[in-house]
């Protein structure tokens, strides 16, 4: 398997140069790269896509740790557990009217 890696700010890349060679997709979160083209990448699906050389030529390329991934994705529940209570409050209100006008 792939045995090298190196974070990448990949939101610091234009949008052209991010994107899988096969698919199109904008990578942000991984891609594999190779040393016999370091400008190509590839999305983790389609790495057998690359190019011809070892899969232990290829080096993963990955924005955040996995450190860092627990306090993102707690932040992300916290925004997610805030639009669930705003829309709870929305259909109360709504719900209120409608049987005010009863």
């Amino acid at each position: 398997g792939v045995v090298d890696s190196e974070q990448e700010a990949f939101e610091l890349l234009p949008d052209d140069e991010r994107q899988c060679e096969t698919c199109k997709t904008t990578c942000f979160l991984s891609a594999i790269t190779c040393a016999c083209d370091p400008n190509k990448l590839v999305c983790l699906y389609h790495v057998s896509d690359l190019c011809s050389c070892p899969v232990t030529n290829h080096c993963l390329r990955y924005r955040y740790t996995l450190d860092e991934l627990p306090s993102m994705l707690y932040g992300v529940k916290e925004r997610a557990q805030s639009y669930d209570n705003w829309v709870g409050k929305v259909r109360e209100a709504l719900e209120a009217e409608l049987n005010h006008k009863k």
